[in-house]
């Protein structure tokens, strides 16, 4: 990885859910590239997945990283205070919805959805503290169905566990799908019973396509999205099923209010809103002096400019556009907009800020 930093010339390397990768740090620091460790889940992760050592080698060489970037602000405190002056917080945008939930009115088979969308698996999204509360007030509310969206290790546990709550006949599993939104527009209510998050951009897409949210009120990622009373319900702790079923007792009995804070729901994620984003974290070309780069004028016309740069993937999303210019590379281009060229003169192509963001959410 170094040679390859050393070879095209990368300025700056932003690394994603690095959790102490060391090659990413040596390869960072041999290259003498600067670097950006972008966290993707809250700071608790450290703490209820890592023991003692674990968490102090994480944090330890997060102290080689130039920048910090995470996705809510109160996730600073779970850091060590020496860390907390190189971190930034991004939240992900949110994009406008085309389509609005109903969670009032039943669906055409007289039927209300209680939705749930993510990975399945028993550490962290805990599925199964979902069909559990369910189970619990299935009996009270016999025209809702719960329907699980995902994949993972944990689906034929989930299965029996519907089964043996004798819910299995309104328990609906269903793998990933490509029209995420529309199951949004179906759903009457939305729940997320994870232990912790980053920034649930599952959670977020509901509460803008209307749905009101079901979380802990301790789960870190989850809490700050939902405003319990205003545009969700959130029970209490962390691990208790007895709470999140007094929860969806609750919402799934109150029509008016469920109404109420979808409206609630889908106004809050204006913040979020990816203009207002790349507007407020220096995603309009505006680059801070400290990585290195000659920032260009906010909405302005002038291009992202200086040296050379890529964003380059991990893994588990593949290879990425090449973002990068010549050094000198002056030229005026149309407003909003970032040159995207390799090292010769010859510019390979030129890419709008929402062109950016669309990319990312058709596949990036």
């Amino acid at each position: 990885l170094a040679g390859v930093l050393r070879r095209e010339g990368i300025r700056v390397l932003v690394g994603f859910v690095m959790s102490g990768d060391k090659t990413v740090y040596a390869a960072a620091a041999l290259a003498r590239v600067r670097l950006v460790a972008a966290e993707r889940n809250a700071p608790e992760m450290y703490r209820l997945r890592y023991r003692r050592i674990q968490r102090w080698l994480c944090f330890g060489m997060l102290h080689l990283a130039d920048r910090i970037v995470v996705q809510m602000p109160d996730f600073a405190r779970g850091y060590p205070a020496s860390l907390r002056g190189r971190l930034e917080t991004i939240p992900n945008p949110v994009s406008a919805a085309e389509l609005q939930a109903c969670p009032a009115r039943p669906n055409a088979r007289g039927r209300f959805t209680l939705l749930a969308v993510g990975r399945l698996d028993g550490v962290q999204k805990r599925m199964h503290r979902l069909v559990g509360a369910f189970a619990r007030v299935a009996a009270a509310h016999p025209a809702w169905d719960l329907r699980m969206i995902g994949d993972g290790p944990e689906e034929a546990a989930l299965r029996a566990l519907a089964a043996e709550r004798r819910i299995a006949e309104r328990v609906r599993l269903e793998p990933s799908i490509t029209d995420i939104f529309a199951a949004y527009a179906e759903a009457h209510l939305f729940a997320i019973p994870s232990l912790w998050e980053g920034f649930p951009n599952a959670l977020a897409e509901a509460m803008n396509h209307g749905l009101p949210g079901v979380g802990f009120r301790e789960a870190a990622g989850v809490a700050p999205l939902i405003a319990d009373g205003d545009t969700g319900w959130l029970a209490d702790g962390l691990d208790d099923e007895a709470a999140l079923a007094h929860a969806l007792d609750a919402a799934m009995a109150d029509e008016a209010e469920r109404a109420r804070r979808g409206k609630l729901a889908a106004s809050s994620m204006a913040a979020y809103a990816p203009e207002t984003q790349f507007a407020a974290h220096d995603l309009r070309g505006e680059i801070p002096d400290s990585l290195g780069f000659i920032p260009g004028q906010p909405g302005g016309s002038e291009p992202l400019v200086g040296e050379r740069q890529h964003l380059l993937r991990s893994r588990k999303t593949g290879p990425c556009t090449q973002l990068s210019h010549p050094a000198v590379d002056r030229r005026r281009r149309p407003r909003g907009q970032l040159l995207v060229n390799d090292r010769s003169s010859q510019p390979v192509e030129v890419r709008t800020a929402k062109a950016l963001h669309r990319d990312f959410r058709e596949g990036w």
